[in-house]
């Protein structure tokens, strides 16, 4: 995939990255878009069943919707040129899931096995 933004350097989004996280956390306005250069499959969320869902994981030591108070701050904070669809590095991902949730080696078994499956899905390569 190729991302274009006005005024911007194409940029080759590979498989496994992100696109249009900011969707899932706020309402969101995309910025550019994705063209396919060969046959791929992409794997779309709807973000208010994705909310939903992930709002029923909810625990003292799992929090998802703190991650989103944290992404919507990041987002924030940048100026309004600087806002894109794909991760560029301009917010610090790996360091909000660090921050916001707990070491996966930290915890009771029980909250380890109940949110295992969605801590993977925060916890996932940028």
């Amino acid at each position: 995939l190729i991302y274009i933004r006005a005024l911007c350097p194409q940029v080759t989004v590979t498989s496994g990255q992100w696109a249009g996280e900011s969707s899932l956390w706020t309402f969101w306005s995309y910025r550019g878009a994705l063209k396919a250069t060969t046959e791929c499959t992409l794997l779309c969320l709807d973000a208010e069943e994705f909310q939903s869902i992930a709002h029923q994981f909810k625990t003292f030591e799992f929090y998802p919707g703190q991650y989103a108070i944290e992404y919507v701050a990041g987002l924030n904070a940048l100026e309004k040129c600087n806002m894109t669809d794909i991760p560029d590095g301009s917010l610090d991902i790996d360091g909000m899931v660090n921050n916001v949730f707990p070491d996966e080696n930290e915890g009771s078994e029980s909250t380890r096995s109940s949110t295992g499956g969605l801590l993977d899905f925060f916890r996932r390569k940028s």
